[in-house]
């Protein structure tokens, strides 16, 4: 299981913004010294401001994370599953259930208490 930690940079340029990264539950990559936001303006004119937070997230996709070149048009398929997204716990809400770490949810945290039905079977169908 991955879990990914940010925060945001003090003030655009600031190199104190964080990340950091856990592999089951082992710190494997931390970095304190990222400027997320950059001084200037964006695209729309409007100027960056550390503010506005976060206020896009992106999933990796595999589009640049094959090891063969793309003209070999070798598929690669990646999967994620249970995106899970908070505020740091103080240890007190009911998912850390006494177990949050360093605010951060359980290792054994599972969203819900279980997978949802599958779907009715189609009916009335014939081909022809």
């Amino acid at each position: 299981m991955y879990e990914y930690y940010v925060k945001m940079n003090s003030a655009p340029d600031a190199a104190d913004g964080i990340y950091r990264i856990w592999l089951d539950g082992n710190l494997a990559a931390e970095r304190a010294d990222v400027p997320w936001v950059k001084s200037g303006v964006d695209s729309n004119g409007t100027a960056m401001a550390t503010a506005t937070g976060w206020n896009w997230v992106m999933l990796p996709d595999n589009i640049a994370s094959t090891a063969f070149p793309s003209e070999n048009r070798v598929t690669m398929r990646f999967y994620i599953d249970d995106v899970v997204m908070y505020t740091p716990m103080s240890g007190s809400e009911p998912e850390c259930g006494g177990n949050c770490l360093g605010g951060r949810l359980p290792v054994n945290y599972v969203i819900g208490s279980s997978d949802p039905a599958p779907p009715a079977a189609p009916s009335g169908l014939r081909v022809q």
